[in-house]
C-alpha cells in the first residue's frame, strides 16, 4: 500500500506484488487485482459490474469447478485451481461463499493471506469473522449491497444504483470509502464496529 499526499488530499494506492518497487501506480484501479472465492450470484454480479467499470478482476475459485468455470467464462476472467493460487495472484479477495461457510473458508485461506485486502458480502456477519486478521498483515471489512441479488446473469446491471454498507476497523474506513466511490457504486454508508450497527445490518438484511 502506498500513501500519496497532494496538498490536503490523502490518497491510498494498492499495488500488487508484481508492481511494488516499480513506478507507483497513479490509482488503485490501475493496479489492484480483485478476485472472488465463491462463484455464486453475488460474486459473479460484483465481478461483472467491476469489469463494466474498467476495474481489474482476476477471476474465481470455487469448490465447484463447474461454477468457477462458468463465472470465469461469463466475466472473461480466470478460473483458479486453488485458494493459494487465487490469493497469491490477487490484491483484494472477496469471500462470496454462503454465510455459514465464510469462517471455514477463511481458516483455509489464512496461511496465504499476507498483506491482502479481505472482504465478504454477508448481511449478517461483521468483519470480525476474519479471525486473527492483524497477524496476517491484511485488512478486513464487510461490504453488503442492500438489494436482492437474484440472478447471476443480470443482477450486476442494477448495482450502480444500490446502497452499500461498509463495516470494518476505523483505520480502514478511508480506504473502503475510496474503493467504493471509485468503483462508481451507488450510495455508500460506512458503519463502524459497534454492536448496535451490527444489529442494524441484520435488520436491513432481513428487509432486502
Amino acid at each position: 500500500m502506498l500513501l500519496h499526499k497532494t496538498g490536503s488530499e490523502i490518497r491510498f494506492t494498492f499495488c500488487s506484488a508484481r508492481q511494488r518497487g516499480k513506478i507507483p501506480c497513479p490509482s488503485e484501479e490501475d493496479c489492484m487485482q480483485i478476485s472472488f472465492i465463491g462463484a455464486g450470484k453475488v460474486g459473479v454480479s460484483l465481478g461483472k459490474y467491476f469489469i463494466s467499470k474498467g476495474r481489474k478482476v482476476g477471476g474465481y475459485y470455487s469448490l465447484s469447478p463447474k461454477s468457477a468455470a462458468w463465472a470465469a467464462n461469463f466475466t472473461n476472467t480466470k478460473q483458479y485451481q486453488s485458494i493459494e493460487e487465487i490469493i497469491s495472484s490477487s490484491d483484494m479477495i472477496f469471500f462470496t461463499v454462503p454465510d455459514d461457510k465464510i469462517g471455514e473458508v477463511w481458516e483455509a485461506a489464512k496461511p496465504y493471506a499476507h498483506g491482502k485486502i479481505i472482504a465478504h458480502c454477508s448481511g449478517i456477519h461483521s468483519s470480525n469473522i476474519f479471525s486473527d486478521i492483524d497477524r496476517t498483515g491484511s485488512m478486513a471489512y464487510s461490504i453488503h449491497p442492500l438489494c436482492a441479488v437474484s440472478d447471476r446473469e443480470t443482477s450486476w446491471q442494477a448495482l450502480g444504483d444500490v446502497l452499500f454498507t461498509i463495516e470494518g476497523d476505523e483505520q480502514i474506513s478511508p480506504i473502503s470509502r475510496t474503493c467504493l466511490r471509485r468503483w462508481e457504486t451507488g450510495r455508500v454508508l460506512f458503519l463502524r464496529k459497534t454492536k448496535s450497527n451490527i444489529m442494524q445490518r441484520h435488520l436491513w438484511h432481513r428487509t432486502t
